[in-house]
């Protein structure tokens, strides 16, 4: 009747037993009351008093017990299919007949989408780096972004869909998925079948392209810089172009290349010789060839920070050791470090080097090694060393091991190193353990050996274990763990490994696992070098000296230079008088840029970190400035400008080819079906447009309707007018 499968009536009161007992014991009460009465009434009028009681005491009984009518009914759900259509930058790469977005716009008239529609309800998204909601029958929109995220797109779909009869999605690309999770294991965990159908073609458009730039990130004034630059090329022959660097408008370096076989890379070194400080911007750029398809991968951005001098290294050890050694040789093939070694012996006399002396000792140094540094050499040495981190802005780096512990050195840098190191837990273990970046060590500059954020992870995971560690105390509010390792001793917990924190004016980093020598010698027994243990010091060092992120107010973006179809993430770290990190401030960063009609305005928040962040979307290519406000207490305590780039280049233009491998994984695992363009007609007889049969429940509240209350009210009234003139006590 009325579609109703059901009705049911739920009593919801928390102590619905307590109600229940004290109706009981009222209507107990009326029957009494009535049972004898003085003066004698008639039966008849007995019966209607205790009636109007009883009616009385049942409407606040049901007001009391807040009953809820459910009422249930059996609906049809029409069918859905969800259309995801490629526009991102990639489907406007022009193939021997047409582009690969004609390609889709010619798809979209065919038969099979109308007779899907009159079946089904047909819901089309449009996706790139994200999603919209688009009508078939309308133009298509340019292009939606400068990356594709596939499997975000079939996420963000079901969950929009989300209640409805979602029988497939149908997915019209050309495959190039470059951002954001695996797409396959996004479309196994979905349980819906995913139809796709690749667009272009399977030979790659013709085209040069910059891959890859690697170059130091920290130079010197009248120093050369080496520049490793991979180029590859698609479809050309014996092809010689010509690798340029220039700064502004001016070249700097140019060399010839010749790229032979189709396919492949190929690398070229070029070098240039800065001859002012600061922050340079160069432009690498190769020719565009006549036969092109895309032209924004043949120039490329990059930055490098030139400082005035050579770095100043003390290199301080409790012994001569071959993490000392190894340490010793990597820092000195660094033509821009200047090492100055000192080892104590067996009976703590100086063996090699000599000690700075005097008021200022350490002034000529920008940074202190100490490895695995005993407590005499601390604490001989403990106010001069947090003098020069914490007032005169130097740095010290110590790689603890069981020297330390076993002199119990923690106790003569409690202030220093970034721990709390208290608690019987502390100590030494030996054990085979490897470090895992943190979240905060993938992106940081100390820790991160390559660009590719994956490769890193990698890299990481691969090098040689090391053979004991220290086990300290937390770490302290103000530092950042880098990397961890499996505690030996609390198999569940993870300890810090590789600690880096601000310290006054100075920076202190410290390490816990040992020894690093390993990640040296190892590597060339299996065929590999010591690249990546002279990276990662290298990397320290420079770190370690560079003072920008020491200001107060230091307000800053992820990357200098962006590809296209990037997001922008702004970080801001704001700090009191003393250097602790201020937690209650409010920060907005006004942003601007050539390719902006007008000014964003963004406010960043506070993270578990006691950082201020905030993601920006992708942004069109070209040069953009921003300036953060810092306020606390309802007044403005600072400000921070600076400025990104985000070039043409995109991760679009990263990869021409399609990938049609990757729209039939999609399909298998998800139960659907890959088609080639001229199959698509079959779709109509493979999707399963059936209508589903869902119960809808409807909660009707009943204890707050006004009719119990008028009841109530009217029931007593009754009585007590019957009451009164029948003369009842």
């Amino acid at each position: 009747m009325l579609g109703i499968s059901q009705l049911l009536l739920n009593l919801q009161a928390k102590h619905l037993e307590l109600v229940i007992g004290l109706f009981a014991l009222a209507l107990l009460l009326a029957i009494l009351t009535y049972g004898r009465t003085f003066p004698p009434l008639s039966r008849r009028k007995k019966v209607f008093l205790l009636g109007t009681r009883i009616l009385a005491l049942f409407s606040l009984f049901l007001v009391l017990s807040e009953p809820a009518l459910t009422i249930a009914r059996k609906v049809s759900q029409k069918p859905v299919v969800a259309l995801l259509l490629d526009l991102s930058g990639s489907m406007n790469i022009e193939g021997p007949d047409a582009k690969r977005i004609e390609e889709l716009e010619s798809l979209l008239k065919e038969h099979t989408f109308e007779q899907i529609s009159s079946q089904a309800e047909l819901q089309a998204f449009g996706f790139a780096d994200s999603i919209i909601e688009l009508n078939i029958e309308d133009e298509l929109p340019d292009s939606l972004g400068n990356a594709t995220a596939i499997g975000e797109a079939m996420e963000l779909v079901k969950e929009k869909l989300k209640g409805r009869n979602l029988r497939g999605m149908v997915i019209l690309s050309d495959g190039a998925n470059n951002l954001g999770e695996d797409p396959v294991l996004i479309a196994k965990s979905l349980n819906i079948p995913i139809y796709t159908c690749g667009l272009g073609e399977y030979i790659p458009p013709k085209d040069i392209s910059i891959e890859r730039i690697i170059h130091n990130d920290i130079g010197y004034v009248g120093d050369r810089i080496p520049i490793q630059v991979d180029v590859s090329q698609t479809g050309f022959d014996n092809l010689k172009i010509q690798v340029s660097i220039k700064e502004e408008k001016k070249t700097l370096t140019q060399q010839n290349l010749t790229l032979n076989r189709s396919g492949a890379i190929y690398p070229i070194q070029l070098a240039i010789t800065p001859q002012k400080a600061g922050l340079h911007r160069y432009r690498l750029t190769i020719p565009v060839l006549k036969d092109e398809k895309v032209k924004g991968n043949n120039q490329r951005w990059f930055t490098i920070k030139v400082l005035k001098s050579k770095i100043k290294v003390l290199l301080i050890a409790g012994s001569l050791n071959w993490e000392y050694t190894f340490l010793k040789r990597t820092l000195q093939k660094d033509k821009n470090v200047e090492v100055e070694p000192f080892v104590y012996g067996n009976k703590g006399q100086p063996l090699v080097g000599r000690f700075p002396q005097g008021e200022g000792q350490f002034g000529a140094f920008d940074v202190l090694i100490f490895v695995d540094p005993p407590k005499f050499i601390l604490a001989d040495h403990k106010k001069e060393i947090e003098d020069f981190v914490f007032n005169q802005g130097g740095s010290a780096l110590f790689l603890l091991g069981k020297e330390f512990m076993d002199t119990y050195g923690f106790l003569e840098t409690s202030s220093l190193l970034p721990f709390h190191s208290s608690g019987r837990n502390i100590t030494f273990s030996s054990a085979n353990l490897n470090l895992k970046l943190t979240e905060e060590g993938r992106l940081h500059p100390v820790t991160r050996l390559v660009e590719n954020l994956e490769e890193n992870d990698r890299i990481w995971s691969d090098l040689p274990p090391f053979l004991g560690v220290a086990i300290l105390g937390l770490v302290t509010e103000d530092a950042t763990v880098l990397a961890s390792f499996q505690n030996p001793l609390k198999p569940k917990a993870r300890s810090p490994g590789i600690v880096v924190r601000n310290y006054g004016k100075g920076k202190v980093m410290a390490t816990t696992a040992t020894p690093f020598w390993r990640w040296d010698f190892l590597l060339w027994g299996i065929g590999e070098s010591n690249q990546i243990y002279q990276r990662f010091w290298n990397n320290a060092i420079r770190w370690l000296v560079v003072r920008e992120d020491l200001d107060l107010i230091n307000l800053f973006t992820d990357k200098r230079i962006y590809k296209g179809g990037e997001s922008i993430t702004l970080h801001a770290k704001i700090f009191d008088q003393n250097y602790q990190k201020i937690k209650d401030a409010s920060v907005v960063v006004k942003i601007q840029g050539e390719a902006l009609s007008d000014s964003e305005m963004i406010s960043l928040n506070l993270n578990e970190l006691g950082e201020y962040t905030a993601t920006l979307g992708a942004v069109p290519p070209g040069k953009y400035w921003f300036e953060g406000k810092v306020f606390r207490d309802e007044r403005q305590i600072g400000s921070k400008k600076g400025e990104f780039l985000v070039e043409e280049y995109s991760v679009e233009d990263s990869d021409l080819k399609t990938d049609f491998d990757l729209l039939k994984r999609i399909a298998e695992v998800s139960g659907g079906k890959y088609y080639e363009n001229k199959q698509i007609s079959h779709l109509i007889d493979d999707i399963n447009l059936v209508e589903k049969e869902k119960q809808k429940k409807k909660d009707v509240p009943l204890w707050n309707h006004p009719l119990l209350l008028a009841i109530f009210v009217i029931c007593l009234s009754i009585e007590w007018a019957i009451r009164k003139r029948s003369q009842l006590l």
